[in-house]
C-alpha cells in the first residue's frame, strides 16, 4: 500500500514540476488534457474498493509500528488535502483551480485509505489489500 501511495506521490510531482514549467515559461495553467499528459493523477478511492472481511491479509503482532506509521501518514493526507483545496479556493484560472481540485479530491482519496486500514488494523489486527493493489504474500 504504501509502494503504491508512493507512486502515486512521484506523479504529482511530476505534474506539478510540469505546470511550474508552463507557468514560468507562459504564465499559464496546463489543462486537464495537458497535465494528464505527464503523468497520472488517479481517480479517488472509493470505499467500494475496499474488501471484505475474507480478504484480508497477512497477520498484525501486538507491537507493530504500522498504527503509528498509518497514523503519520494520515496526517501527511489530512494535510496534503487542505493544502490543495486552499490553493483551489485561492486560485481564478479554471484549469487551475480544476487541476488543484482534483489533487485535493485524490488526496482525500489516500486519507480513507488510510484512515479506514487504520481502523481496520486497529480492530481485527489483520492487514486488508485494495482492489488497486495487492500485499505480496507472506510465504
Amino acid at each position: 500500500m504504501f509502494s503504491w501511495l508512493a507512486s502515486e506521490e512521484m506523479g504529482h510531482i511530476k505534474i506539478l514540476e510540469k505546470q511550474w514549467e508552463k507557468v514560468k515559461e507562459e504564465g499559464m495553467w496546463l489543462s486537464e488534457e495537458g497535465y494528464c499528459s505527464y503523468g497520472d493523477i488517479s481517480n479517488p478511492i472509493e470505499c467500494t474498493e475496499f474488501p471484505s472481511d475474507s480478504e484480508a491479509k497477512g497477520e498484525l503482532k501486538e507491537d507493530a509500528p504500522e498504527l503509528e506509521i498509518l497514523k503519520e501518514a494520515i496526517a501527511a493526507e489530512r494535510q496534503a488535502t487542505s493544502f490543495y483545496a486552499d490553493l483551489a479556493k485561492n486560485t481564478s484560472d479554471p484549469s487551475g483551480k480544476a487541476m488543484l481540485e482534483k489533487l485535493s479530491r485524490v488526496e482525500q482519496g489516500h486519507l480513507d485509505l488510510l484512515e479506514e486500514e487504520h481502523e481496520w488494523l486497529r480492530r481485527s489486527k489483520e492487514f486488508f489489500t485494495v482492489h488497486r493493489f495487492t500485499l505480496p504474500s507472506s510465504a
